[in-house]
C-alpha cells in the first residue's frame, strides 16, 4: 500500500516536471521563431502593420457604475 502511493506520488512529479519543461521548450521555440521572423521581415524593409489595443486601461468611478453584470 505504501509503495503504491509512493509510486504514484513520484509519477504525478515526473509528469508535472515533464509538462513545465515541455511548456518553456515550447515557449522558447515560439520565441525564437519570432524572433527569425522579425530579423528576415527586417532584412527585406518590411515594416508589419501593429494594431493599437487599449488595454488594462483603469477606469472612473462614473464609468464603473454605468457596468451592468455580464459585461
Amino acid at each position: 500500500m505504501i509503495i503504491k502511493g509512493l509510486i504514484k506520488n513520484n509519477l504525478a512529479l515526473f509528469l508535472f516536471l515533464a509538462a513545465s519543461t515541455v511548456h518553456a521548450g515550447i515557449d522558447d521555440f515560439i520565441d525564437s521563431l519570432s524572433t527569425k521572423v522579425q530579423n528576415k521581415l527586417s532584412e527585406n524593409g518590411i515594416k508589419p502593420y501593429v494594431i493599437e489595443l487599449e488595454q488594462g486601461r483603469l477606469i472612473d468611478d462614473k464609468k464603473f457604475n454605468q457596468l451592468a453584470i455580464g459585461l
